[in-house]
């Protein structure tokens, strides 16, 4: 009997076995990270960003044209697509606009597995990224805004971007274009820097053989992608609604600018760059994350605080996990007890957020079927009020409430400047909303100005109602409706 035949086929065996093994983990995984997302993110807070899109979308499903009948400072992308999703179903949905929005995250979260793959095979390393993916999406109340939507397009973006690096194909660079298009569709200012530090990534690392073709092909897809997306519109009202209204009406003035995370980021960026300059393995696809993530940080220019920061350093959080274990220990037992050590932070973080959303926000729920009251208390006779006044910053109530909006120059009076307000007033005056819903608390952090001809018009005509909605004051234009 020849033993060194039995011998290999008994290992390969072996290996095979524990290759399905890892397998099949992997899949228990993946179906547990679906579940546990869907239960964190099945919660339906009144959030005022989420309200943004949504009342964008809610709009446009009652008949008005975007930039036409009313103002946006945003791009159209997550608004036209939950738009889109409700013509699919056939009426407006919030639980089909969080699925949707889910849908994103968790093909965010396998291409994230996919990128970390490229600089680790360590497992664990992959999932502690993908935890801490997690984590960090679920500081924020919500995935349904604008700022989300886009950062999970772009973790599919430098997926691309990293594919082409190392071998460069015709179908990789169109799709590296087309994802860039999404992006700035989704949110113009985060797109526009991507797709400038994803060309220089190009320019620098292609290899050299139709280096200046392929830089070509990935220009050309991202223009063309570009003008079949926006083409609905004119350019003079994509300038108009995304450019020059948000600075005539200071839109800057309003936003802010953290000394600390300013400091944060620098510090990222020279720590990815050294250890990308250093590095002896994969310095090309280092140096790409690097310049991804300048971008990133780079478009949060005009709001440079913590929850931006969150939202947009996923390639920090690879080099972080997939370098440090590597420089401070060579061993592979010792870098696997320094992921199993994270495990636990990462849960307190979990830990703080669910206790943070439980005591500080509406509503927390594991039920993603309900159709949750974001309000918790008796609104009916706001349902049953003809029209309604929601501000300085609740877009979204008038989608929760099914509600007109018809202040059509902004969703937000934060931004609404001398003429902005004279519209509003004159619209408030013609409509005369049986209800006024105004939160002065969420906005004090803009410094915002209640002496202002709506918010004083209110005061002096509408009765302040006993009952409140969290921190949004209840204006009565009737006393008696009062609730």
């Amino acid at each position: 009997m020849n033993f060194s035949k039995l011998y290999k086929l008994l290992t390969s065996n072996q290996k095979t076995n524990k290759r399905l093994s890892n397998q099949y983990l992997w899949i228990l995984f993946w179906i547990a990270l679906a579940i546990i997302s869907l239960v964190l993110f099945s919660d339906h807070y009144l959030d005022s960003d989420e309200g943004v899109v949504l009342n964008m979308a809610w709009q446009m499903w009652l008949g008005k044209k975007l930039y036409v009948d009313f103002y946006e400072y945003l791009p159209p992308g997550s608004s036209y697509s939950i738009f889109l999703l409700w013509k699919i179903i056939g009426q407006p949905s919030y639980l089909a606009t969080k699925i949707f929005s889910w849908l994103l995250w968790y093909l965010s979260a396998i291409f994230l597995y996919l990128i970390t793959s490229r600089f680790t095979k360590n497992p664990s390393c992959k999932i502690v990224v993908l935890l801490s993916w997690l984590a960090l999406s679920y500081c924020q109340t919500t995935i349904i805004n604008h700022n989300w939507h886009s950062t999970f397009l772009a973790v599919i973006l430098l997926f691309f971007v990293l594919k082409n690096i190392e071998t460069p194909k015709l179908y990789l660079l169109i799709l590296s274009g087309l994802f860039t298009t999404l992006i700035v569709w989704f949110l113009h200012t985060k797109g526009l820097f991507l797709f400038a530090f994803s060309a220089i990534s190009y320019l620098l690392l292609l290899p050299k053989q139709h280096k200046i073709n392929h830089l070509l092909l990935y220009l050309s897809s991202f223009f063309i992608f570009a003008f079949i997306l926006f083409s609905p519109w004119t350019i003079s009202s994509i300038y108009q609604n995304l450019i020059k209204t948000p600075i005539a009406n200071q839109y800057l003035s309003t936003t802010f600018y953290d000394l600390p995370v300013i400091i944060v980021e620098l510090f990222i960026i020279i720590i990815m760059f050294t250890y990308s300059t250093y590095t002896n393995t994969s310095k090309k696809l280092w140096l790409a994350l690097s310049l991804f993530q300048t971008g990133l940080l780079l478009s949060i220019f005009y709001n440079t605080e913590i929850t931006h920061l969150i939202i947009n350093i996923f390639p920090f959080v690879i080099i972080f996990f997939a370098a440090a274990p590597t420089i401070m220990y060579r061993n592979n037992w010792q870098q696997t007890v320094f992921y199993l050590i994270t495990v636990p932070i990462i849960l307190f973080v979990f830990a703080i957020d669910i206790h943070f959303k439980n005591t500080n926000s509406s509503i927390f729920t594991i039920d993603i079927l309900a159709q949750q009251n974001v309000f918790q208390t008796d609104i009916s006779k706001l349902k049953q009020a003809k029209n309604i006044y929601a501000g300085p910053f609740l877009p979204g109530i008038y989608f929760e409430l099914r509600k007109d909006n018809p202040y059509t120059l902004t969703h937000n009076a934060i931004y609404c400047r001398e003429n902005c307000q004279t519209n509003y007033l004159e619209i408030f005056t013609k409509n005369q909303p049986e209800y006024a819903l105004v939160d002065y608390q969420m906005v004090a952090k803009f410094n915002y100005d209640q002496n202002n001809p709506v918010d004083q018009y209110i005061v002096q005509n509408y009765t302040l109602c006993p009952h409140s909605i969290f921190t949004i004051q209840i204006y009565a234009r009737d006393p008696n409706n009062c609730f």
